[in-house]
């Protein structure tokens, strides 16, 4: 291979969502970095936006594992990432906290002005219900990381609760910021650019009005980590509604070499997230296997991978 061929392969980049809000980067980071992924070891690469400078923000996977991403990894190590200068001005003085607690110690919840809200955020929400083997859904692809790991939500205008908590929320009646944080099975609602969304608290690190928490997005799968100020107490009547999240994997094909490959990857998350598609269900265990077509073609996606010479027909 020729150098300059070696040249034309590089991509300089930057991690999505890394460092955390409010926080810098360190030498410490850098070596987390380095323990989680080798200058030598191959890695699925999908690309989330592109910057004014031009450098593009990248989210990165190990091949051997499809469910997290190494941005994900990084960005709850809250310890490797000293707080901002300005955020450390604006503060209020608080005594410091311990962020590595001995391993025994169970995390007490962070509480965030207590007031009269009294909605308890700890009541789980009914799971997903799982379609049928045999199925023929009309679904949108929420959140995709390759072939295997995918998350879809089944359409439907009844199902669509964005326009209904943005209603809420922007009332006054809506819009409380007494929360109790705690870890696992505690739910809120969260505000993403112009649009609400149902979480649920996966951990909590510090204490107080500038603790954070890592959430999971229950109706279109993927995970964050946001400020504890961001989040607000989730409605009565959103607690009743069944996650929407489906985890699924693509039915009727296996990779050419074995492993899928960042290119692999970043062609199926361009080819299907956020679109409409219909998908014919194979299985549900251990999540929904999925034969996934156009509706405006009935172009069947495992073939065009086959046709790309992606993949093969299993």
């Amino acid at each position: 291979m020729s150098p300059v061929l070696l040249f034309l392969q590089r991509l300089h980049c930057r991690l999505a969502g890394v460092p955390p809000e409010g926080h810098s980067w360190s030498p410490a980071a850098t070596e987390a970095l380095r323990d989680l992924v080798s200058q030598e070891e191959v890695v699925s690469l999908r690309v989330l936006s592109h910057t004014q400078d031009g450098c593009p923000e990248v989210e990165l996977h190990l091949l051997e594992d499809s469910h997290g991403s190494i941005n994900f990894d990084l960005s709850t190590e809250f310890d490797i990432f000293p707080p901002c200068t300005a955020s450390l001005e604006t503060a209020s003085p608080e005594p410091p906290i311990s962020l590595s607690p001995a391993p025994a110690a169970v995390p007490p919840p962070v509480t965030l002005s207590p007031g009269p809200c009294s909605l308890p955020p700890l009541v789980p929400l009914p799971p997903a219900s799982l379609p049928a083997p045999g199925s023929l859904l009309d679904l949108r692809v929420t959140h995709a990381v390759s072939p295997d790991s995918f998350v879809v939500r089944l359409c439907g205008e009844q199902l669509d609760l964005a326009e209904q908590l943005r209603q809420h929320y922007s009332s006054s009646s809506g819009d409380c910021a007494d929360v109790t944080l705690a870890n696992g099975d505690s739910y809120y609602a969260l505000k993403s650019g112009d649009s609400w969304h149902r979480v649920e608290v996966t951990q909590v690190v510090g204490a107080g009005q500038d603790s954070q928490a890592v959430v999971r997005y229950v109706d279109e799968g993927g995970q964050a980590v946001v400020g504890a100020r961001e989040l607000r107490v989730l409605g009565e009547e959103f607690r009743s509604l069944p996650c929407q999240a489906l985890a699924a994997s693509l039915a009727c094909l296996q990779p050419v070499e074995g492993d899928w490959t960042p290119e692999d990857n970043f062609w199926f998350n361009k080819r299907v997230s956020g679109r409409q598609l219909v998908g014919l269900v194979h299985g549900v265990e251990p999540r929904l296997l999925l034969e996934l077509r156009d509706p405006r073609d009935n172009t069947a996606v495992h073939r065009q991978l086959v046709q790309e010479g992606k993949a093969v027909l299993r």
